[in-house]
């Protein structure tokens, strides 16, 4: 029956987005663009609306939604048949590749940080006036973060009727082939032969930095104790994370002790001898760890500028079906995607800003002048709707000044080539098509400049030593590297035979790391297997599915869980949130990252803790204060201190009463529940 739903849901998912499409021709007649940005301008006004008033459950505009799309394919018939359906099967391809992939691992835990993503959209999934209470902390607010991706995940599932694990993952799987659908649409508008496309798509999509085709001759593949699985995910790990992590535990060949010698700078005795933590994640990384990132959000605005920069840029190569967009519309929709980058992953907007104003600045030295009237429309217009959100997220964002990088955390350059090195070969090899097709030398001087740029200045945020620029190279050479590949390497693949040549050849060692993605999922376990909702791995525990399943259709209240002496990656919250409840704290360390480091996130945190032990003054008020509704006792708090829970039962017991869910002897499992 599950099976049977997802197929339902995906279906009506897919004829919904074709509809939108479609209602968007008239001024959008490029269909994949058209998709994505009806996507964004949804979800943006609504997210506007919901600033002014919660518009709370949203099940009834589904079937006349769906209505409204069927009318628009019986609209739109002839032209869908002549050619339109070619462009939505390529959607189809890749919204199934994106699912196959969600439906082998959909398990949403504490490993990474996908729970933190949960939470974001739980948080929305209430469907309040934003900004929604924070449900990792439900006495605050959800004004910290650029979370407009994740609001399009709640938003899905207060649609489709969804809970938030089930709209989490089916959201992922939109967006993934949003991204890919975006990333094939620059590609067509310079490649006419399918295979180098499909080329591109794929090094992107499931490829890896410079590091990947030499990750099976510099990482030790046959660690004792270690199965395929773990030496297959390893890799991906060792490609996204190599310079200042995988590179000091390199194995004993030539290539890694001798090119990449242990990096030593300052004492031993200081943390500046510690080797910088230098990461840049890859789409294939996103997609395995299951996460739904802001990154990913700032890629599909980054994707759908440069299909606009190659529609404005390069039409006489654009062999798509559609009629031809016009220039103001193109104009426009380019300008919206700099204001989108401050609530969808705010770290990129310099970066978005910097693309744009580039080629604002390539028009008037070609004598062309972008139309000034679509520009103020497109971005006067998004930032408008996006006041209410910056207004709230402003005051409470965390101030990043960029700052000069010091030389003890520049990157060491053979590390920077080894991991830039695909990008760093199209470029210079863009530099002799430049007379053939102009628009080359834009998208050098931005990447390039950038890339450059990324070595001298960085966002000096709250995390130090090791971790100085770890933020700033997650979030810009992530975006810088995909750029390069699309944007350049499209370019590229209509060039000269040599110059195709080597960018094929770059794109297909760069797609070695899909091995390992092969073999991690061929050798993972799949007990998880079609779970939508997520939370396989915690409801099959029979108590844990009964606890989850009470809690579920318990009246609304806060939830306290167990807090282990870690501060994140944890299971603490995922019970509270596959419920649809908000918990009394979540991972103190992110909420206190994220605040600024106010110092009654950690007391609360260590009150918690201190409660779960038995030894917390005054339980009662401190709860009370906290208006914990529902008190979980799980296995682990069991196993942790069985005789804890004897403790707080006599704390608290004149105001909560115990339900039990499991009783074995003296050992229980269950939920404190307050007096009404």
């Amino acid at each position: 029956m599950s099976l049977i739903f997802l197929c339902f849901t995906a279906v009506l998912l897919l004829v919904n987005l074709a509809g939108l499409a479609l209602l968007l021709r008239p001024w959008i007649p490029h269909y994949a663009l058209a998709k994505a940005a009806g996507v964004v301008i949804f979800c943006l006004l609504l997210f506007f609306i919901e600033h002014f008033v919660g518009l709370g459950r949203l099940i009834w505009l589904w079937p006349l939604c769906t209505a409204l799309s069927l009318a628009m394919l019986y609209r739109w018939r002839d032209e869908f048949r002549a050619g339109i359906w070619q462009q939505e099967l390529v959607f189809i391809v890749l919204f199934g590749v994106a699912m196959f992939w969600k439906y082998s691992f959909p398990d949403i835990d504490g490993h990474s940080e996908q729970l933190t993503d949960l939470a974001f959209i739980t948080s929305y999934l209430s469907g309040v006036t934003l900004p929604p209470p924070d449900y990792w902390l439900p006495e605050q607010r959800l004004d910290f973060y650029y979370s407009f991706q994740h609001y399009g995940a709640a938003l899905l599932g207060r649609i489709l009727g969804l809970a938030s694990g089930y709209a989490m993952n089916l959201a992922s799987v939109v967006l993934l082939a949003l991204i890919a659908s975006m990333a094939w649409s620059v590609a067509s508008n310079y490649c006419k032969p399918r295979w180098p496309r499909v080329v591109l798509v794929y090094a992107i999509m499931l490829g890896g930095t410079g590091i990947a085709p030499f990750t099976h001759f510099i990482i030790d593949q046959d660690k004792p104790g270690s199965d395929s699985a773990f030496t297959a995910i390893t890799n991906i790990w060792a490609n996204v994370r190599f310079a200042g992590t995988y590179d000091q535990d390199l194995n004993n060949s030539f290539i890694s002790q001798d090119l990449f010698p242990k990096q030593a700078i300052g004492s031993e005795s200081s943390p500046a001898s510690e080797a910088r933590d230098l990461p840049l994640e890859t789409l294939s990384y996103l997609m395995v760890q299951g996460e739904y990132h802001a990154p990913q959000g700032g890629l599909l605005l980054l994707f759908l500028a440069l299909v606009c920069l190659a529609l404005l840029e390069a039409p006489k190569l654009d062999i798509s079906t559609d009629a031809q967009v016009p220039p103001s519309v193109l104009q426009a929709l380019f300008a919206a995607t700099v204001p989108l980058t401050i609530i969808t992953n705010a770290w990129v907007f310099p970066l978005q800003f910097a693309l744009f104003a580039a080629w604002v600045i390539y028009r008037y030295a070609r004598s062309a002048p972008p139309s000034w009237p679509a520009i103020l429309l497109g971005g006067g217009a998004t930032l408008a709707l996006s006041y209410p959100f910056l207004s709230q997220f402003a005051p409470h964002a965390l101030s990043t000044p960029i700052t000069w990088v010091l030389p003890l955390d520049h990157t060491p350059p053979i590390h920077f080539i080894a991991i830039h090195w695909p990008v760093l070969v199209l470029l210079v090899l863009a530099i002799f098509s430049i007379r053939r097709q102009p628009l080359s030398a834009l998208l050098i001087t931005v990447f390039a400049g950038l890339l450059l740029a990324s070595e001298v200045f960085y966002a000096d945020d709250n995390m130090a030593d090791k971790f100085n620029r770890f933020n700033s190279t997650l979030k810009w050479w992530s975006w810088i590297y995909p750029g390069i590949l699309l944007g350049v390497g499209s370019i590229l693949l209509s060039a000269g035979r040599w110059q195709r040549g080597i960018t094929v050849t770059v794109l297909v060692l760069v797609s070695t790391l899909s091995i390992d993605v092969a073999a991690y999922w061929y050798f993972s376990g799949k007990s998880a297997l079609g779970k939508f909702s997520g939370h396989h791995w915690l409801s099959k525990d029979q108590v844990d599915k009964q606890m989850l399943d009470w809690l579920k259709v318990a009246p609304g209240g806060v939830v306290l869980e167990g807090l282990a002496d870690g501060g994140a990656y944890m299971s603490t919250s995922a019970l509270s949130l596959f419920a649809g409840k908000p918990v009394a704290i979540g991972w103190p360390t992110h909420e206190a990252q994220w605040r600024g480091g106010p110092g009654f996130i950690a007391s609360f945190a260590d009150q918690a803790r201190a409660f779960y032990h038995g030894n917390l003054t005054d339980a009662p008020a401190w709860l009370s204060m906290s208006h914990v509704r529902y008190i979980v006792w799980a296995r682990s708090d069991e196993t942790r201190d069985p005789a804890a829970r004897q403790r707080i039962q006599e704390q608290i017991g004149g105001g909560y009463r115990w339900k039990a869910f499991w009783v074995n002897g003296a050992d229980e499992l269950g939920i404190w529940v307050r007096k009404e």
